[in-house]
């Protein structure tokens, strides 16, 4: 971060302000800012640093694949990460390794949604170690503009500030901090979190108090934080400090939150009971020779198990367990665990559960496993109500990315400026859906709805699935799972009708780039198409088959199951003997795969890929020039059985098949669906 300077004005008031860079100069009687320069990321190229044109168009939805690959983030040296900052943006923009830091700039300029996607820290490390103290962007990302907020790299949606800090004007710290909560900005006033932690510790600032009133009407959400953080109620902008019930992470991540802690402490600390510590080894779980780090990451988690003392159960290695999300949400009795906290954007997963699950990073990891504490701020709320039933032949994917499309269009017309953090669904379609559709929608929140929490209430599916895992009667498990309160307030609402949906594609480069088949103008054919990761599990498998019962593959399709639970279901209803008959390729671990670009399966240079996933955007699934297209498993499939994208005319005159297929398989299988 740039360093904070304190000045005494004229009026004898005290003024912070931050230095970037360069020399300090006076102008009239108050600190000023000479910086490095400002580096801008014009639409059609990386500008020169010092080059600050607002009228210019900026490169807008910079992800932070883009700001650092996945390639490139799997190390624990920081510095290595600075090197490697921005080598994910388009080939008209991208830099090479060391480059950003040789333009030796120190505030990025960038356009809208700077940061969306992965919740990956790396992305804010890269850019403070490559000289970076700050970003100037149209909008940011939610979870990058907290992780920024938590290792003291500034951000700011107030474009003038580009050009004020480019000419050397006075800029104070305040004007970085209108774009956060109370909580967030007590952080950056105190530098980064572990400040903030140091500062309550010794006694220099007080421990944050939530002071609602108890009978302040909350929504589903709000109940659920009133319960975490033991409180009678609360309101959007309350803060306090949230133990949570259970917490992972996984090769990847966790070894920052190792180094982090090493950079505080001198050692690995642990105050959290170690019975509430996961580590997966899902994302990197394959072995890569041409990135060799991965090895180096893994043994470097293996040590943070042992020197942290974990059971042997809760350090799921290369060989067992499955992907994290599908295993977390329901490794602990709700009615014990009421919140869950996981260093990956996809955490929101276990919402679909009655419990209060959130995303953080790795420096929010080590400091609640050191400190058995992290700050947490109560978010707004986006109400999303649902109707109707999904049509034959369409699933909950081609609706979540049809919702994607719309919900810009939603946010600005209803006059909000700051995106809602936190989905909480409704309507009686949540009765229509089963559960492993609300576990989709939950996963999906931070692509459909820009958002990092979700909440469900009271559901069918969701009711029968704690009477059957956990003993609960009915009237338990809908209690747990609650209702909003009367008079509790949303944000924004809006309204989906199932029976609106229709089959289409996310075209490559981002999930909301949704075209409905009937208008898609090009089906191109395919080198992979892959069905797996966190948002699928048996049905998504189930409807593949039931597409490719008795027929073969034209192209590749991998297929896999996201857990060792949902693998070992597909073999007893002998869906996995149709599939390989089929020509599909199986995995044999559980793990992210291609998702995240890992593995045999990742995409390869110009190839095209189909993926039935959460994420399309650049590099994501492999190589950078690869195009990723994305859709339902369903269409998945035919992709792979045809070659190529179906027009909706063949993929109309399949349905009657695939459906009659669906329902041999349902009374097949020994769990109904």
């Amino acid at each position: 971060m740039g360093d904070l300077i304190v000045n005494i004005n004229m009026a004898g008031e005290l003024e912070k302000s931050i230095y970037f860079g360069g020399s300090v100069v006076k102008i009239e009687n108050a600190i000023g800012i000479a910086c490095g320069g400002v580096i801008p990321i014009f639409e059609d190229a990386v500008g020169n640093t010092g080059e600050v044109d607002l009228l210019k168009p900026l490169l807008g939805g910079i992800s932070t694949d883009g700001i650092v690959r996945v390639d490139d983030l799997l190390t624990d040296d920081l510095e290595l990460l600075g090197d490697r900052a921005l080598k994910g943006l388009p080939e008209t923009h991208r830099l090479g390794d060391g480059e950003l830091r040789q333009k030796r700039g120190t505030v990025l300029l960038a356009g809208r949604e700077f940061g969306k996607g992965s919740s990956r820290e790396q992305a804010v490390w890269a850019l403070l170690e490559a000289g970076i103290s700050a970003v100037v962007a149209e909008s940011v990302g939610p979870i990058f503009k907290k992780n920024a907020a938590y290792l003291g790299l500034h951000v700011s949606t107030d474009m003038i500030l580009a050009s004020r800090i480019n000419d050397g004007d006075p800029v104070p710290l305040e004007a970085f901090l209108n774009d956060y909560d109370p909580m967030h900005k007590e952080i950056i006033e105190a530098g980064d979190l572990f400040g903030y932690l140091r500062l309550i510790n010794e006694g220099k600032v007080p421990e944050p108090k939530i002071t609602t009133p108890a009978g302040t009407p909350m929504n589903l959400y709000e109940q659920r934080v009133a319960k975490a953080l033991n409180v009678p109620a609360v309101k959007p902008g309350d803060y306090g400090l949230l133990t949570p019930d259970l917490v992972f992470s996984y090769t990847g991540l966790s070894g920052l939150a190792m180094q982090t802690m090493l950079r505080e402490y001198g050692r690995v600390q642990r105050k959290m009971p170690s019975e509430n510590i996961l580590l997966f080894n899902d994302h990197f779980r394959y072995r890569d020779p041409h990135r060799p780090t991965i090895g180096e990451l893994t043994e470097n988690q293996r040590v943070f198990a042992s020197n942290l003392e974990l059971p042997d159960g809760n350090y799921f290695g290369e060989r067992r367990g499955g992907i994290c999300h599908s295993e977390v949400k329901d490794l602990r009795d709700p009615r014990q665990c009421t919140s869950i906290a996981g260093t990956d954007s996809h955490t929101p997963t276990s919402g679909s559960r009655p419990v209060l699950a959130i995303p953080i990073g790795s420096s929010m990891f080590a400091a609640v496993v050191a400190e058995g504490k992290i700050p947490y701020s109560v978010g707004k709320t986006l109400l999303v109500k649902l109707t109707g039933e999904l049509p034959a032949g369409v699933s909950i994917r081609d609706a979540q990315l049809q919702w994607a499309r719309n919900y810009k269009e939603e946010i600005k017309a209803g006059g909000l400026s700051d995106i809602p953090d936190v989905v909480e669904l409704a309507g009686a379609a949540l009765d229509n859906l089963s559960l492993e559709d609300i576990e989709a929608i939950c996963n999906m929140v931070p692509e459909v709805w820009l958002a990092e929490v979700a909440a469900v209430p009271a559901f069918r599916a969701g009711v029968e699935h704690l009477m059957k895992k956990w003993g609960m009667t009915e009237e338990e498990a809908i209690e747990l799972y609650g209702r909003p309160q009367t008079g509790c307030n949303y944000a924004l609402r809006v309204e989906y009708d199932l029976g609106m949906t229709v089959p289409g594609v996310a075209l490559p480069g981002n999930p909301s780039n949704f075209v409905p088949l009937s208008e898609l103008t090009t089906h191109l054919e395919v080198d992979l198409a892959f069905i797996g990761s966190c948002t699928n599990g048996y049905e998504a498998v189930e409807a593949a088959a039931a597409v490719l019962m008795g027929r073969k593959v034209k192209t590749k399709l991998v297929v896999v199951p996201s857990s060792p639970v949902v693998r070992e279901r597909l073999g007893r209803a002998g869906i996995l003997k149709i599939l390989e008959e089929s020509g599909v390729e199986i995995e044999e671990v559980s793990a992210c795969s291609a998702c995240i670009g890992n593995g045999p399966n990742a995409l390869k240079a110009g190839e095209v890929g189909f993926s039935a996933t959460n994420r399309n955007f650049p590099g994501r699934m492999g190589d950078k020039s690869a195009e990723a297209f994305l859709g339902s498993p369903l269409l998945a499939a035919l992709t792979a059985m045809m070659g190529k994208i179906p027009t909706a005319s063949e993929y109309r005159n399949e349905m009657e098949r695939v459906e009659r297929n669906l329902n041999i398989l349902r009374d097949l299988s020994e769990f109904p669906n």
